[in-house]
């Protein structure tokens, strides 16, 4: 063989040594290095808005919280939410639910929702680190949490209407 062959034999070679080398990282790359459980996935979230009944409309941001864990959780050891934000806990039963803000480091507003979308109750203002249990006024389907003192501010009460966009 000449040298030429040998030379453009040899970058071929190369070639498709970095080719296999890039293919062969990449592969890696796109894999996580552990199965999917357990991994801390970003929370999914939704639109809430609310209807007042003076006819002005609120929306938040919010987290879902739909499983157990996050229930369990909920906004516990944060320092701060967002303006126009919250948790939206969605429980697979229709009846009562009990809440408190033990590790909870922010006053919330809790507005208990019906399966209808209506507003069953609301407790303002629930003081942080408080073992006292939070009550909805009857059998709920949703739960929204919401910066304390929101619900005050912006006339959201009883009987308002809310409809979840996700």
């Amino acid at each position: 063989m000449r040298k030429s062959q040998v030379i453009v034999a040899l970058s071929i070679v190369f070639i498709l040594l970095l080719l296999s080398t890039f293919s062969y990282m990449s592969g890696r790359a796109c894999k996580p290095a552990v199965p999917d459980e357990g991994l801390n996935l970003p929370p999914s979230t939704a639109s809430v808005r609310i209807t007042c009944s003076d006819g002005s409309c609120q929306v938040f941001e919010v987290e879902i919280a739909d499983t157990s864990e996050e229930h369990a959780t909920g906004l516990m050891n944060r320092t701060v939410l967002a303006a126009n934000s919250g948790m939206l806990f969605i429980f697979s039963d229709y009846s009562a639910h009990n809440f408190w803000m033990d590790n909870t480091l922010i006053p919330l507003d809790m507005i208990f929702i019906d399966e209808e979308g209506k507003i069953l109750n609301i407790h303002k203002n629930a003081t942080p680190l408080s073992k006292e249990i939070i009550r909805s006024a009857g059998p709920c389907k949703y739960v929204l949490e919401v910066n304390g003192g929101v619900c005050g501010k912006e006339n959201i009460r009883t009987g308002d209407s809310v409809l979840i966009i996700q």
